[in-house]
């Protein structure tokens, strides 16, 4: 699993050298007074880490944030970029001793958890609203009819609300457990 995680981070960290390799070159000069047409998120494993710029259909990616993300370290010298693998000494203690492949992967499933409590409180909500909608119909039929409720409405009103109360206490626990892992 570790040397997946650093051939796609090779991969990546490679990409991102030509790319910029390129622009530092002849093409800089080319991109003085061009307009930035948009901003993108670069996401290294699942972890956010810089925003990337593009201009006339390319990106332009900081190399330095991704690369010291993968575990390498960037100095720049004589106009040229130059990135080393870190020791795995020094790796592994940017993370109180932890690797950086295990720091990773607990950031990926924080991620992804939290992306699956976004989209259950979502649908929550939407529950919710479609209960409240329905008795808040029946109250609203009782008023314009001027007349008392059936003891069917009554009883399909005490029903919504109760499942109102039930779906409302359910969206404040995924509420609280995405509160716990931010």
């Amino acid at each position: 699993m570790k040397k997946l995680s650093y051939l796609l981070t090779g991969a990546f960290i490679g990409a991102a050298v030509m790319l910029t390799t390129s622009v530092y070159g002849a093409d800089i000069a080319a991109l003085v007074g061009k307009k930035v047409q948009g901003e993108t998120e670069i996401v290294v494993a699942g972890i956010p880490v810089e925003k990337a710029i593009i201009i006339d259909g390319k990106s332009y990616a900081p190399v330095r944030s991704i690369a010291e993300m993968g575990g390498f370290e960037v100095d720049f010298v004589d106009k040229k970029i130059l990135m080393n693998q870190k020791d795995d000494g020094e790796s592994a203690s940017s993370n109180n001793g932890a690797p950086d492949s295990v720091t990773d992967d607990s950031n990926v499933a924080v991620a992804n958890e939290l992306d699956e409590l976004n989209q259950k409180i979502s649908d929550k909500r939407k529950e919710v609203d479609i209960v409240w909608e329905q008795a808040a119909q029946i109250q609203h039929d009782a008023i314009r009819n001027q007349t008392n409720p059936t003891p069917e409405k009554v009883a399909e009103y005490n029903k919504l609300k109760a499942e109102h109360e039930k779906l409302s206490a359910e969206l404040a626990e995924l509420e609280a457990q995405k509160a716990e892992l931010e």
